[in-house]
């Protein structure tokens, strides 16, 4: 018997390789902005824009946002050209993270539910599994169990999103495991409500990730150096 009955995965650097999406995307816009007319050199707009998708990381403006802000103006030529190439690149590196797959599918055959809970913007959240063609992993007899601000209409770590999951995959707090790299948002926000957690430190580190509080690793009840840790700590009672 599986040790829990349900994983509830968060998505952006738990399941999907956020900072890689991002990065090769904003290099594949910096090419475009310079070769429509951006008096910088690409590695110069590559820094300036990176800055900005920091600043501004959801946001559908971030574009004419970084154009405004190095060259005072923005030119119908270099939003298409750099929303083209941004979009094109993002879609090629909506890849997850390695063995992600594979553990997402023992999961399955052990009869462990699987569900989704994200602070990204609906229409981005499930672009990204669908992007990694994830869709059938949390399919419900009733609809999926993927949950973003839009269904739940509040963000990570407030407890109504946690409820909503646990009460879509029909099982209690102590049987569900949640995954996810955000301190708060994710390892805090479940153990409020009675979840074990799983600190996907494999997504957490790395030099790019200065959005992170201060973590102690103890905190959480398990620390995955891989996805596929999960297994054996999920399927092993």
């Amino acid at each position: 018997m599986a040790r829990f009955k349900a994983v509830v995965f968060d998505i952006d650097h738990t399941l999907i390789d956020f900072i890689a999406m991002k990065r090769y995307a904003i290099e594949h816009t910096a090419w475009a902005l310079v070769d429509t007319g951006l008096n910088m050199t690409v590695e110069e707009a590559f820094n300036e824009l990176w800055k900005v998708q920091l600043e501004n990381i959801e946001s559908d403006n971030w574009l004419s946002e970084f154009l405004k802000k190095v060259q005072g103006y923005e030119t119908d030529l270099q939003i298409a050209a750099g929303t083209k190439a941004y979009q094109h690149a993002r879609d090629l590196m909506q890849r997850p993270y390695p063995h992600t797959r594979l553990t997402l599918t023992k999961l399955l055959k052990k009869g462990v539910k699987l569900g989704a809970l994200t602070d990204a913007p609906s229409l981005k959240g499930y672009k990204r599994i669908i992007g990694m063609d994830f869709t059938e992993f949390f399919y419900e007899e009733d609809g999926y169990a993927i949950f973003t601000p839009k269904e739940t209409g509040v963000h990570k770590p407030d407890p109504k999103g946690f409820y909503m999951v646990l009460e879509k995959l029909s099982v209690k707090p102590y049987e569900a495991l949640m995954v996810g790299d955000h301190p708060v948002k994710d390892i805090e926000g479940a153990r409020k409500v009675g979840m074990k957690t799983a600190f996907a430190k494999y997504g957490a580190k790395g030099q790019y990730r200065t959005d992170l509080p201060a973590f102690d690793e103890s905190q959480a009840d398990y620390v995955l150096n891989d996805i596929s840790d999960l297994v054996d700590i999920v399927c092993q009672g």
